[in-house]
């Protein structure tokens, strides 16, 4: 969970070139930040793009609540940008893929609720964004959803995601929403992916590839242990180490 003393942003603008000019409009989210240096980091933004300071008792909820809406973002558009290799930029995707985008927004929207609860259960037990856990969302939690959705992707209306890039990071994109697929199934979601990127990527996301990992782990304890190392040896290897 995020840290008191941490200056945290969730931006919402882009830079769809290297070394290109911010693209953003009046319409666009505004980017979140919360913080110690809050007003410091708002400064620097303003007025080319909007800020909003969160401040007060229910900062740190809000903030996650953007981090989260942000993330759902930046883990559907790249699929549905890229689903059939044509390359459609993200004003596209909602007006030709919008029944898509809607089903997966009700079918990973509780995981945002099974990721705090899971993260934070001890502090704020009660704690929901969408409802109550493994349930249906609301229809006003995904119609709000899917308004911040278009607005932002409408604020930068040519975008196309970088497939590479979304693949490079997708255990920090997909993956959060993933991790928690005991909990909440995601047939829809794990079936982009698969389509996109191929399932060597969706394996990298579920839960199953860390139990994989450590049972790798057991194989190779398993493994016969190497011949013992003579007392003569221990003695000149911690000589070597003295020395050096």
């Amino acid at each position: 969970s995020l840290q008191y003393n941490w200056t945290t942003a969730v931006v919402h603008f882009g830079v769809l070139s290297v070394g290109g000019k911010i693209v953003s409009s009046d319409a666009s989210p505004p980017t979140y930040v919360h913080g110690k240096h809050a007003l410091a980091l708002a400064n620097l933004l303003q007025p080319e793009i909007q800020v909003k300071i969160l401040n007060g008792p229910n900062a740190k909820m809000e903030i996650e609540k953007a981090a989260a809406r942000k993330l759902l973002w930046g883990s559907f558009m790249w699929l549905l940008c890229h689903e059939n290799d044509d390359n459609d930029n993200v004003s596209t995707v909602h007006e030709n893929k919008s029944n898509k985008l809607r089903a997966l927004v009700q079918e990973v929207l509780p995981a945002i609720d099974a990721l705090l609860h899971n993260d934070d259960n001890d502090e704020q037990p009660n704690k929901r964004i969408n409802g109550t856990n493994n349930e249906s969302p609301s229809s006003s939690s995904v119609e709000e959803a899917l308004s911040y959705l278009k607005a932002y992707s409408l604020s930068m209306p040519l975008a196309i995601p970088n497939k590479q890039l979304a693949m490079d990071e997708v255990e920090s994109r997909n993956g959060v929403f993933l991790s928690v697929s005991d909990q909440v199934p995601q047939p829809l979601h794990i079936e982009l992916i698969t389509k996109v990127a191929g399932l060597n990527v969706v394996n990298r996301c579920l839960p199953h590839s860390g139990e994989q990992h450590h049972h790798k782990e057991e194989e190779e304890e398993d493994a016969p242990l190497p011949p013992p190392v003579s007392a003569d040896k221990v003695k000149a290897i911690d000589s070597k180490q003295t020395t050096g």
